[in-house]
């Protein structure tokens, strides 16, 4: 919404309704297919924006995993987003250096084959990570984030790499910080 849709690259499976959170939801193979967003209209996880407010929120069933990253929402390569990550979930911000100095807020293993709401907030440095409603850690970021790229993805980067497999609904992007209450209120109404 908002000019920020999607172009489905090399058809994900819409799939139905009863299986997903919000009216149905695309389900990933993990190999080949994601949604590519060019034109991303948010100043999020880019470079000379470290002040800005946004959040990004996902609910995320994982079906497949290889004990890699996998980008579930977030731009490609170098700069961040909400990531599976040795067997958990990760809110990554990635700094002048990529990896090598990536701020990273990490959750408990996740539970495979189950549906999970993921929610990064940045708030003028302040990062915070939600799990089904709940925060599970907050820090500082201090440095600048990796000036790359300008692609946004779900299940990917937007160019086809770091693939999710499992399936995805209700994909948001905010340019602003949601509160904690806002937070818990979006869980519970699907949850």
């Amino acid at each position: 919404g908002n000019g920020n849709d999607g172009t489905l690259i090399n058809n994900p499976t819409w799939t139905s309704a009863s299986n997903c959170k919000a009216n149905g939801c695309l389900s990933f193979d993990g190999v080949s297919n994601y949604v590519k967003m060019s034109n991303f209209n948010y100043n999020i996880l880019r470079n000379n924006q470290e002040s800005m407010s946004w959040t990004l929120a996902v609910w995320a069933r994982e079906t497949s995993s290889n004990g890699q990253e996998r980008i579930l929402i977030g731009r490609q390569g170098c700069n961040g987003g909400i990531y599976t990550w040795s067997g958990g979930y990760a809110f990554a911000i990635k700094t002048t250096n990529c990896w090598t100095n990536a701020v990273s807020l990490n959750s408990t293993p996740s539970d495979m084959n189950l549906w999970h709401h993921l929610v990064a907030v940045y708030d003028n440095r302040n990062m915070s990570f939600y799990i089904d409603g709940q925060l599970v850690e907050s820090g500082t970021f201090n440095d600048s984030i990796y000036p790359y790229s300008t692609i946004f993805g779900v299940a990917s980067g937007g160019l086809g790499n770091y693939m999710f497999a499992g399936e995805i609904d209700d994909a948001r992007a905010y340019n602003r910080a949601l509160t904690a209450n806002e937070i818990q209120a979006t869980y519970n109404a699907m949850k």
